[in-house]
């Protein structure tokens, strides 16, 4: 099961900098280019979790193939 997460976006209204961070609640932040505390988030978005298909042992298998052009790269 996952926590729940929020993506933020904030804008700084002293510099105009834009950012946008996960947090685990719809929290103020601090501008990364001034350092203005307490900017509220214009806007949040759910944070979707999807699971991971297992990739790696296909991946891995292509890399290892003789016909791949890692291992004709690498054999010279």
């Amino acid at each position: 099961m996952f926590e729940t997460q929020f993506i933020n976006y904030y804008r700084c209204p002293y510099d105009g900098t834009e950012w946008a961070d996960v947090w685990s609640c719809c929290c103020n932040d601090m501008c990364p280019k001034c350092g203005t505390k307490d900017i509220e988030p214009y806007k949040s978005e759910d944070v979707v979790h999807t699971p991971r298909k297992a990739t790696t042992r296909t991946t891995k298998a292509r890399c290892e193939s003789k016909d791949s052009p890692l291992q004709r790269t690498r054999r010279g």
